[in-house]
């Protein structure tokens, strides 16, 4: 597969945009680093009780990494509920439409427990 040109950010200084893609990686293995010592310690917490704050810390690098990561990218939202098997991606612009077709797809027994709550 051939390579894609990137068009660079910063025009005026070159050196910008290498410090600019070195960032993302560095970010971008940060956040991995933090999933997998996440996973490690919520495996392990069983046997060594004390991980829990580890798995708190972990937990809460990779909301800050997920919602940074969302802020650079604003147009591409992934709604995952496990419980339900439903994984949808939509535009924020499409989301009374994504939320309709949920409704629609939901058992109407969950509607019912929710509208009398």
């Amino acid at each position: 597969m051939p390579a894609v040109p990137r068009v660079p950010v910063h025009k005026e200084d070159p050196n910008k945009q290498i410090q600019l893609d070195r960032m993302k990686r560095r970010a971008t293995g940060l956040l991995v680093g933090a999933t997998v010592i996440f996973v490690v310690s919520l495996l392990l917490e069983r046997q060594f009780p004390w991980l829990g704050f580890v798995r708190a810390t972990a937990e809460a690098a990779m909301v800050g990494g997920l919602a940074d990561w969302f802020a650079e990218h604003p147009g591409s939202i992934l709604v995952v509920r496990p419980d339900r098997y439903i994984a949808a991606q939509f535009n924020p612009d499409q989301a009374s439409d994504v939320t309709q077709r949920l409704r629609d797809f939901a058992p109407a027994a969950i509607h019912q427990q929710r509208i009398a709550a």
